[in-house]
């Protein structure tokens, strides 16, 4: 389900019911929008309980890529943070968002920091793609961060605007801001 699909609406509307949104924007720093992943994962809980009683874990695309490449099950902060699941302060799995969408933590991958190593490919796949036996898995980061990495944004006050599908701004902080603007 992509970022742009709707459903998730309703699943906001009780999460900031059971939580508020203020609690939400607090923790996950972010306010609250059907277009983040949790959203969604409680629609399929919601309306597919059969397809989501199977699920052994959900994965995003990179932490996809990087658990068949690897056989290890870990996301960056920067995409586990668009998840809505994620706080930021202390980076790792909310339990009090996961409680409150009735979304166990096991399910996720492990949040490490971008370019973290999760180690070297499977053999299979190493055949597979033609890759060299030893080669290094490693995650990046979601695509707005790993731009303002390649515009050289690294210290407090710099941005970069990014434009494309959407336009992004992309600050660095020195810590989590707490003004709503």
């Amino acid at each position: 389900m992509l970022y742009t699909d709707p459903r998730g609406e309703v699943e906001v509307r009780d999460l900031c019911a059971k939580l508020t949104e203020e609690k939400i924007v607090k923790i996950a720093g972010l306010k609250p929008h059907q277009m983040y992943s949790l959203p969604k994962i409680m629609w399929i809980k919601n309306n597919l309980p059969d397809v989501f009683a199977k699920a052994k874990r959900i994965l995003l695309i990179e932490d996809y890529i990087i658990y068949k490449l690897s056989g290890v099950a870990q996301m960056d902060y920067s995409l586990a943070a668009r998840t809505m699941a994620f706080d930021i302060r202390n980076k790792c799995w909310s339990k009090e968002i996961l409680s409150a969408a009735g979304v166990d933590e096991s399910l996720f991958a492990k949040p490490v920091p971008a370019g973290t190593i999760a180690g070297d490919i499977l053999h299979e796949m190493s055949e597979k793609l033609g890759l060299k036996k030893g080669t290094k898995i490693v995650n990046s980061a979601h695509d707005q961060v790993a731009s303002a990495i390649g515009c050289g944004v690294f210290e407090v006050g710099q941005a970069v605007d990014g434009t494309g599908t959407v336009e992004c701004v992309v600050p660095v902080f020195d810590s989590v801001p707490e003004n709503k603007e």
